[in-house]
């Protein structure tokens, strides 16, 4: 009996990492975009929804910012653990500097019109927009944190992803389990824009956001068996020696 008794650990312990590569699987989700438009300083009420890009530009009165939605309800997001926003390239116009901001964690509208974390395609623009310094082509109000930024010398493939690491998703998640991230350009080129793939673009897939999920009750359950069918194995072990 005593000559089973290694095999056994093997195959418990085999199936302990199995258990354990599926729990880290779990945790790696990706959302789509609730919500993408973008607003422009030169038509300041006008609202942009359904189309297929979106567009950033610093150019005066022809300034374009990017406003993109995460909806996280029901997904059990981890808000401590990093996440990393995605988005691919439509055209390849560009200009020297692209930015990512995220609007802070427990905003809410400062009034004036200005929306709140509810905002959808169908009611954003240039004058509304939350955290929009409607002054400035590249700008943003104290509301949004810079995530990154990204330099560009040459023009972007079409199709290419362009991402960035959000190192902590609480820092953004809000109350009502939406993120939104706003897309700035620097660069006062006319032609120095960028434009990135909309949900509703049929060649390209729009924004995502990959992030973290706590682990399932039912899964940290399962690990725990197989650490305690390997400990119990073990002490077994030791007593028929």
């Amino acid at each position: 009996m005593m000559r089973h008794t290694k095999p056994l650990v093997t195959i418990l312990a085999v199936a302990l990492i199995a258990t354990l590569g599926g729990v880290a699987q779990a945790e790696m989700i990706t959302a789509e975009a609730a919500e993408d438009t973008y607003g422009g300083m030169g038509y300041p009420d006008n609202i942009n929804a359904g189309s297929a890009n979106f567009t950033a530009r610093d150019h005066g009165s022809w300034a374009y910012k990017a406003w993109i939605k995460f909806d996280l309800s029901g997904q059990n997001a981890d808000a401590d653990k990093s996440a990393t926003f995605r988005v691919i390239h439509a055209t390849t116009q560009y200009a020297p500097t692209l930015r990512a901001s995220g609007l802070d964690a427990g905003f809410t509208s400062p009034g004036g019109g200005v929306l709140g974390t509810d905002w959808s395609d169908g009611t954003l623009t240039w004058n509304n927009a939350p955290a929009n310094n409607k002054t400035s082509g590249s700008l943003l109000r104290s509301e949004a944190t810079l995530i990154g930024s990204k330099s560009y010398t040459s023009a972007p493939t079409i199709g290419t992803e362009v991402e960035f690491v959000i190192s902590k998703l609480g820092d953004y998640l809000q109350s009502d389990n939406t993120v939104t991230i706003i897309m700035t350009s620097v660069g006062t080129s006319y032609d120095g824009r960028f434009n990135f793939a909309a949900s509703e673009n049929t060649t390209y897939d729009g924004p995502e956001l990959d992030f973290h999920q706590v682990p399932e009750p039912g899964s940290i359950c399962l690990l725990l068996s197989g650490v305690a069918a390997i400990a119990a194995t073990c002490w077994f072990r030791r007593r028929r020696r």
